[in-house]
């Protein structure tokens, strides 16, 4: 029976995805308020993924070992893989944060689509502009595009987006459309490659199949950027448009309250105005039986909150006369 232990190249390789995956959807979900335990939740959450992506590893080693349609069968695990990784990166977000299923969904397809672009531009340098590679080499250069990739995109994109996360979720069907695109630059990834292999031994020159080989793993590098680019707009584009209507909505409402308060404010004037036309009447009718300086006072008083103005323009009247009393307060104080 074939050994199935993994060598030091595959743990370090599971160690290193794992953790660009960790921090593309942390990058994504910073700011979420969090669950008690929360390192305990992570780091749980981490082992599991581990676990999940050694097995994988395990059983990939295993079909090398048995070569009976060692090909095909290794696509299908490691797409797989793949998805397995998305789908637990989602139950992580939940897990973790204080967040509904889908929200987890939500962070879990823009991390996971940030992580999946980084690793299609270290695949370019890898594949194509750089010579061969030692594995150690090529883990290094990935792990640290992805990393330089998902600091940078949280510093000129999240950080500046204001995400509202109690408002992020509000339409559902973008989000499982974005899943789904994920989704299909996993199969597309996976697959396309695997192409990539067959045309390279259906040529014959050797010059010719490494130049058909390049070519063709570029596209397949770039298609499936793109894809994962396209998924992250869905999502960030959900986002930016909340945020605008959110921002409408806080519009409308701050006009509706001033409204209001220009309604309260000229029906209070009007009443102020009424009253004083009937104290002035009243104030007339008893000349001769108040003392000259006790008339004066009272004329005073009513003078004060009569000097209604009159622009013509009746919104104007109510501001300027509600700013002439508290001016005038002001000035007895």
């Amino acid at each position: 029976m074939p050994s199935l232990s993994l060598g030091l190249n595959a743990y370090i390789n599971a160690a290193s995805y794992l953790f660009t995956v960790i921090l593309a959807v942390g990058v994504i979900s910073h700011g979420m308020e969090r669950r008690n335990a929360f390192v305990l939740r992570a780091t749980g959450m981490a082992a599991v993924m581990l676990v999940v992506i050694e097995l994988f590893a395990l059983a990939v080693q295993s079909l090398y070992s048995n070569s009976f349609e060692k090909a095909d069968n290794i696509i299908y695990i490691q797409t797989v893989k793949y998805f397995c990784i998305f789908v637990l990166s989602g139950v992580g977000v939940t897990v973790c944060y204080k967040c509904s299923a889908w929200h987890g969904l939500f962070f879990a397809t823009s991390g996971y689509c940030l992580q999946h672009m980084a690793a299609k531009i270290a695949d370019v340098f890898t594949d194509i502009v750089l010579p061969p590679l030692h594995w150690s080499a090529v883990t290094v250069i990935g792990f640290t595009i992805s990393v330089l990739f998902s600091v940078t995109f949280y510093l000129l994109c999240v950080r500046r987006a204001r995400l509202n996360y109690k408002l992020i979720i509000t339409n559902r069907t973008q989000v499982a459309i974005a899943a789904c695109v994920v989704g299909v630059a996993i199969i597309y990834n996976s697959f396309g490659m695997s192409y990539v292999s067959a045309l390279i031994s259906f040529a014959g020159d050797p010059a010719q199949a490494a130049g058909l080989g390049k070519l063709a793993v570029l596209f397949v590098h770039v298609m499936s950027f793109l894809i994962a680019f396209l998924a992250l707009m869905l999502d960030f584009g959900m986002c930016k448009s909340n945020l605008v209507s959110a921002e409408r909505d806080e519009l409308e409402r701050i006009l509706a309250d001033s409204k209001r308060q220009y309604e309260y404010e000229k029906r209070n004037i009007e009443t102020i105005n009424i009253k004083c036309r009937d104290l002035k009447h009243q104030l007339a009718a008893m000349k001769g039986k108040l003392y000259e300086e006790q008339i004066r006072e009272l004329s005073d008083a009513i003078g004060f909150y009569d000097a209604g103005i009159k622009t013509g323009n009746e919104a104007l009247d109510v501001v300027l006369t509600q700013k002439t009393f508290i001016a005038r307060n002001t000035a007895y104080a």
